[in-house]
């Protein structure tokens, strides 16, 4: 775990998962500068290794990925931590999409490309609720 920032407080540690190295790599890029602890994973079945592992305060979920999809891990994984924020990560924004999303047991969605100002939004909201209960 990396030390506590200048106010006392370990940073958030987000999970992000995808299997295009390059997706991984630029969204790491981007909340490590927002000052995020990040770990990755390329495949469901890894995410849910680690996020059945350790506590995250939040997980990045690719939804379409090879192997086991983002909607089956988040499935896997909400039976052993209902109340860690998973967001889909994705290009689709069709209504259907996100109810899609929503029943496989995800809690918001951040569009594809990455966007920082998107993250550093959507990712302060959800730590934030994680962190006061």
């Amino acid at each position: 775990m990396d030390p506590p920032n200048k106010e006392g407080v370990h940073p958030a540690r987000l999970l992000v998962v995808d299997d295009a190295m390059s997706s991984r790599l630029i969204v790491k890029r981007i909340l490590e500068r927002l000052g995020y602890d990040v770990t990755l994973a390329s495949t469901g079945d890894e995410a849910v290794a680690l996020a059945t592992a350790g506590p995250f305060d939040a997980i990045i979920m690719d939804v379409e990925m090879s192997g086991m999809d983002g909607l089956t891990a988040t499935r896997l994984i909400r039976e052993h931590d209902s109340r860690v924020p998973i967001l889909a990560f994705t290009g689709n924004d069709k209504l259907e999409d996100a109810r899609t999303c929503r029943r496989a047991g995800m809690t918001g969605m951040l569009r594809k490309p990455a966007d920082p100002r998107q993250f550093e939004q959507m990712i302060a909201v959800v730590v934030a609720a994680r962190r006061s209960g």
